[in-house]
């Protein structure tokens, strides 16, 4: 992968997965992923702010979170972290107080001074996947734009 690029692959039916190489070390960008204060200042697409409610980093713990749109329209977020290892690899559950929208696991590798993370998000249908996608690939972009920045 060439430094500093974003990918987005769709594999099979039901995943997406994306890929960010950064330069910074693996411990600086697992401490932006997974202290509250640092995550409020990226994550989430450009013009999106960011409100932490709750952030229990250990497996079975609950990640809470507010999105404010551009346009003012804010988004309650919810997830479920379910496996932790620190510093190489993050999977959670992502969706509501209702039900899992999706899975993903993130995996963070170092190299020569730069940072790989590679996010694969698994959907229970195609058709979710695709739907999902036509968001989740700008955003996420825009997002790993910030984390970069």
């Amino acid at each position: 992968m060439e430094q500093g690029t974003f990918t987005c692959e769709k594999l099979g039916d039901l995943q997406l997965r994306f890929t960010k190489r950064v330069k910074a070390p693996r411990a600086l960008v697992w401490r932006a992923h997974t202290e509250p204060t640092l995550l409020a200042q990226w994550w989430g697409p450009e013009g999106f702010s960011h409100v932490n409610e709750a952030f229990e980093l250990k497996v079975g713990g609950i990640w809470k979170f507010l999105f404010k749109a551009p346009d003012g329209t804010v988004y309650q977020e919810l997830i479920r972290l379910t496996e932790i290892k620190e510093p190489e690899l993050m999977a959670l559950d992502h969706g509501d107080f209702e039900r899992v929208h999706f899975k993903v696991r993130t995996e963070f590798a170092e190299s020569d001074g730069w940072t790989t993370i590679s996010t694969l998000m698994n959907f229970a249908s195609k058709e979710v996947r695709d739907e999902t996608a036509k968001h989740a690939e700008p955003g996420h972009a825009s997002t790993m734009g910030r984390l970069e920045a």
